[in-house]
């Protein structure tokens, strides 16, 4: 399951991203927060990742918004849901046993904050021994989850400390880079902090012993995604050839296919056929690995440099993660294309 503070699905390198972390983990779950768009266009995103269901909070004016998709028609219900969380009933098919999954956005303002923490605080008898609350927290729980701008004292840090306590949750952790959010500025006033995180029931804990949490470095907006996965080993699937339209316009590829197609084949027509397919599949497979014509590694490449400029203590310079992230947008297209 992926949970994602996507600061608006319209951009369309957020919506590129959507896509690509569909592609990597596979995930049957997504929970976006602050979505900023309406319904016509989160029906697009619910296309494109492939999901059946779908459950909507609308923005309120031009910020805000949720929503939760699943694959699959029956096995999550809702049970309440409200201008900042979204609280459904998932029934576990092999366990034989249903828990409750909170997709949560708590408000940036300390103040309206406290007041969702209170009224989650009594809320919480309604969910029973097994549930899981995750989302955006926009809050920390100590000094060593934030990073760079002005040190915070110690006692600001009791109320979300003392929210966590309240509820008896557990802290699930995670494994990538420390920080899910930054402030995308510069130098002194670069600020990145854990914002996003996984709690769980001690009870639900023990029902999947196994689950892990994986930050997931997100280039479509300030946040990282969170990945919660319940599996003891990921799903992997086998990527299929396909043919990129891109090399219809190239010299080069019509002479690989050529010179592919021209190999002698004893045989029956129908297996000469196969076997010619089958030699021009592997010479464009290693035409396209020579020239590093492929999109995704370009991609991994735009990414990477992305994550190595924000992940610093100063962040980086002034424009050049935008002058990345077009060319990312860039060849995010081509893959699109592709």
């Amino acid at each position: 399951m992926i949970s994602w503070n996507c600061q608006g699905v319209g951009s369309p390198l957020t919506f590129h991203q959507l896509k690509e972390i569909a592609r990597l983990h596979f995930p049957s779950l997504f929970f976006l927060s602050e979505t900023k768009n309406r319904v016509s266009r989160l029906d697009a995103v619910k296309k494109s990742l492939n999901m059946d269901s779908v459950i909507r909070v609308d923005l309120v004016g031009t910020s805000g918004g949720l929503a939760l998709f699943w694959k699959g028609t029956s096995s999550v219900s809702l049970k309440k849901m409200c201008s900042w969380f979204i609280d459904v009933e998932i029934f576990d098919i092999s366990l034989n046993k249903s828990w409750r999954l909170v997709n949560v956005y708590f408000n940036p303002y300390d103040n309206v904050r406290r007041d969702q923490w209170e009224f989650f605080s009594q809320y919480k008898s309604c969910l029973g021994d097994d549930w899981v609350l995750w989302g955006d927290m926009n809050d920390i729980t100590c000094a060593e989850e934030k990073n760079g701008g002005a040190a915070r004292s110690a006692w600001s840090f009791r109320g979300f400390r003392n929210f966590i306590d309240n509820c008896g949750l557990v802290d699930l952790g995670f494994s990538g880079y420390p920080f899910t959010w930054r402030n995308n500025r510069s130098g002194v006033e670069y600020v990145q902090e854990r914002l996003d995180r996984v709690l769980v029931s001690p009870s639900w804990h023990r029902l999947y012993s196994q689950a892990s949490v994986t930050h997931i470095e997100s280039v479509g907006s300030d946040h990282n995604a969170i990945w919660l996965n319940l599996q003891t080993t990921p799903a992997h699937s086998r990527v299929p050839f396909r043919f990129d339209a891109h090399w219809v316009d190239d010299d080069e590829a019509e002479q690989v296919i050529r010179q592919a197609w021209s190999t002698l084949v004893q045989g029956s027509r129908s297996y000469s056929v196969y076997r010619k397919i089958q030699a021009c599949r592997l010479s464009l497979t290693n035409w396209k690995r020579r020239k590093r014509l492929n999109s995704g590694c370009v991609i991994e490449e735009l990414k990477s440099k992305i994550v190595s400029l924000r992940n610093t203590n100063q962040g980086p310079p002034p424009g050049a993660v935008q002058e990345l992230k077009w060319l990312l947008k860039h060849e995010w297209d081509k893959e699109k294309f592709f």
